[in-house]
């Protein structure tokens, strides 16, 4: 009897990209579900059909990765959760295993590799690909602590919500929005918001 045909989800510009170019044939018995350029729209996906497989860029144009995991949830959904990011920060590679990732990979990888750590990945093996700070712990640096105020900012950011609705959410003023705001691009040493929900999402805040 032929195994069951799962179903997968493919979100953000890389994953699309390894999937339909790199990988495509490693994924039989797996049947494409859906393409999503962004966390909503595959949050939506999901709730349509829940997937067996995400694969998804680390940060999207809307949120990051890990939020869009929090957001399905893998775990409970018991689906493999494939993260594709530059990132070699061990905090990177600890906050996807904490959201559930099964693995983390580079996406410019070799394929040859790259089809390998799916293969493992797809099977039931964590794979978090390139590991350089891991093998070092004395290396690691501990980023400068959030308040509880500022974590709650920082999810809200990751989540594409703007000032207002950040406001709204919390039950605070703009202004005190502002305020977590620079307190957080400080601690980051960024300018911008995108740049502050990438950094973040390296270091394993979010």
């Amino acid at each position: 009897m032929a195994a069951p045909v799962k179903e997968i989800l493919v979100v953000g510009k890389d994953a699309v990209d390894i999937c339909l170019h790199q990988v495509v044939g490693d994924l039989v018995p797996y049947a494409l579900l859906s393409i999503a350029p962004d966390g909503e729209q595959a949050l939506a996906a999901a709730r349509v059909k829940p997937p067996d497989v995400v694969l998804a860029d680390w940060l999207l144009p809307d949120m990051h990765g890990c939020s869009l995991l929090q957001q399905l949830p893998v775990t409970a959904l018991g689906c493999c959760a494939i993260l594709f990011s530059t990132s070699t920060d061990w905090q990177a590679m600890a906050a996807a295993r904490r959201h559930g990732a099964q693995a983390l990979l580079h996406p410019a990888t070799a394929t040859t590799t790259l089809r390998r750590q799916l293969q493992q990945a797809l099977a039931g093996h964590a794979t978090f690909s390139p590991t350089p700070a891991c093998l070092h712990p004395a290396t690691r640096t501990e980023p400068a602590a959030l308040t509880p105020r500022e974590s709650d900012v920082l999810r809200a950011l990751a989540q594409g919500l703007s000032n207002k609705a950040i406001s709204r959410n919390l039950s605070v003023s703009e202004c005190t929005v502002k305020s977590h705001l620079r307190a957080l691009f400080d601690k980051l040493d960024v300018d911008n918001r995108t740049a502050c929900v990438r950094l973040a999402g390296d270091r394993g805040w979010l």
